[in-house]
């Protein structure tokens, strides 16, 4: 009988600067929602403890922030890993799934496989089998995929560590970090896909538009449908 997913928190990173779309991507609309608003209602339906990391920026409307813990940076540590070493230190869960804004199209079951695949770590780190991985992440051809993965809390001390010792990207970190991945892709080979430009935004409509497009508010229709396969992972 398989262990069952653990929880986690989510720490959800909407203050990256977005000079290609003219700095408002995360109010740029995919389906119905804008993409603030639909990582958002992902992290309430996944957890019950949202850190939310916006950089003194303001959400768009349709974001319900209600309940979600804001948190700043570390300080002197630029970029999403200063993000995610403050999510680490306040996190209330052991693992942490760390969400990007501007990526529409994560769904519960890629988080749902993260989480099976963290629960696997357990016993064997129990049993004082080799050092637990401190990361779940998918790996593609040109790196990991740090945006949609989980990292273990105790790992913040090693982050700080890192990130003293001048690593800057979360690509990086991974590159010095034992990590755990899935097995096979994500369920639809878009879901890592991310916005960073007005032809990238372009894409993501028309994935919406054929039904790629997942709403997690609670109630939906649609809230637990796997999207089909389309494309191939941005």
């Amino acid at each position: 009988m398989s262990a069952p997913p653990p929880p986690c928190s989510v720490i959800l990173l909407a203050g990256g600067g977005a000079r290609r779309l003219s700095g408002e991507k995360l109010s740029e609309t995919v389906g119905d929602r804008s993409m603030a608003a639909r990582a958002v209602d992902l992290a309430r339906a996944v957890s019950d403890d949202v850190l939310l990391l916006a950089g003194g920026r303001a959400l768009p409307a349709d974001a319900d922030t209600t309940g979600l813990r804001a948190l700043d940076d570390w300080d002197a540590v630029p970029g999403p890993l200063g993000g995610l070493g403050a999510g680490l230190e306040a996190a209330r869960h052991d693992w942490c799934l760390l969400l990007a804004c501007d990526m529409p199209f994560v769904d519960r079951h890629a988080v749902e496989r993260l989480l099976q695949t963290a629960a696997t770590l357990e016993p064997a780190e129990a049993a004082g089998a080799a050092p637990a991985p401190d990361v779940v992440a998918w790996a593609a051809p040109d790196g990991w995929q740090p945006f949609c993965a989980l990292y273990r809390r105790e790992g913040r001390t090693r982050l700080r560590a890192h990130a003293e010792a001048g690593v800057r990207s979360l690509r990086g970190y991974l590159d010095r970090c034992t990590v755990a991945v899935p097995e096979g892709e994500p369920t639809g080979r878009d879901v890592l896909f991310n916005v960073n430009t007005p032809a990238d935004l372009l894409r993501a409509r028309a994935l919406a538009a054929d039904g790629m497009f997942t709403d997690h508010r609670a109630g939906s229709a649609s809230s637990s449908t796997p999207p089909a396969h389309r494309g191939t992972t941005a």
